[in-house]
């Protein structure tokens, strides 16, 4: 099952991430507020040490942040369905951000494509209709208790939620606190033990989970959409675990360093890489499947 981490940066070891990590492969996201905006990444990697980099980056701009480890059940496994999930957003016309990170393996939703999460349909079907047209509910503790049931309609689930009205986390549901820090679980942050559940599983009893052989993922992590600005039809033509390699070295790396990396590029890989540093927002603001979403809402 997934796991959410909340709380500050210096208190996020690089251990609890591995683990979350080696439970949860099927996407990695992030979220906080910055100047009264939520900053968000979200992307599916097989490489822990993209994600420990894209953290270590964030956690200089904020001393409260959000983290989701995902194990996918339903929906495809790509950066679209990795988590947050955005409720409401200024570039939407809304007045402020919410988003919105999940953990159980189900939450109530209807399913009206196999390729997209309950949680976004949760998101975008349910909870953005209410709070576009009442956004101050975010605010209301009456609101929030009653949404707790409804997360749990299905099952025992943990919703976090954040909103750049008042700059303030939200926990729906029974979470955990866990070493000066909030946690959806605390098995995905231990010794690492294989798991597996079926829908009607016992979420927090997990010695008694039973795997579901019944059901599959797709394996699509091939076809991951990135977004390159400019040539919004194309594809990256750098490999991402490769792309925050490269920007690491551009932002600490010695001349010679830079040279030395540059210098195995392609000429189409070097045009790539620039139309991504030509863009300022890229790591302070940058969510490659945010401009997916938005588009989704409209």
């Amino acid at each position: 099952m997934c796991v959410i981490i909340c709380g500050n940066p210096q208190d996020i070891k690089k251990e609890y991430l591995e683990k979350a990590f080696k439970t949860n492969p099927h996407g990695f996201g992030l979220m906080y507020v910055r100047n009264n905006k939520i900053i968000s990444e979200k992307f599916v990697t097989k490489n822990f040490k993209t994600i420990l980099k894209v953290f270590k980056k964030h956690s200089k701009f904020t001393n409260e942040i959000g983290l989701h480890f995902r194990y996918a059940t339903v929906g495809s496994i790509n950066n679209f369905n990795s988590h947050p999930f955005t409720i409401l957003n200024k570039k939407l016309g809304d007045n402020f951000d919410i988003s919105l990170m999940h953990n159980s393996p189900r939450i109530v939703a209807p399913i009206l494509d196999d390729s997209k999460s309950d949680t976004y349909f949760f998101s975008n079907i349910i909870l953005r209709p209410i709070l576009k047209s009442k956004p101050d509910l975010i605010t209301d503790e009456k609101f929030l208790k009653s949404l707790e049931s409804i997360v749990n309609a299905e099952g025992n689930s943990r919703v976090l939620l954040l909103n750049s009205l008042n700059n303030k986390f939200d926990f729906v549901g029974d979470w955990i606190s866990w070493n000066n820090l909030k946690v959806s679980n605390t098995y995905s942050l231990e010794e690492y033990k294989p798991i597996s559940y079926s829908s009607h599983s016992s979420f927090y009893n997990h010695n008694s989970i039973e795997f579901d052989t019944t059901k599959t993922v797709a394996k699509d992590t091939k076809e991951i959409p990135f977004k390159t600005y400019g040539q919004s039809k194309n594809r990256l033509k750098i490999d991402y675990d490769d792309l925050i390699d490269i920007m690491e070295v551009l932002d600490n790396g010695t001349k010679f360093d830079i040279f030395k990396k540059i210098r195995k590029l392609k000429h189409i890989e070097i045009a790539d890489l620039l139309s991504q540093i030509a863009d300022e927002r890229y790591f302070n603001e940058y969510d490659n499947t945010r401009e997916i979403q938005i588009n989704d809402l409209k």
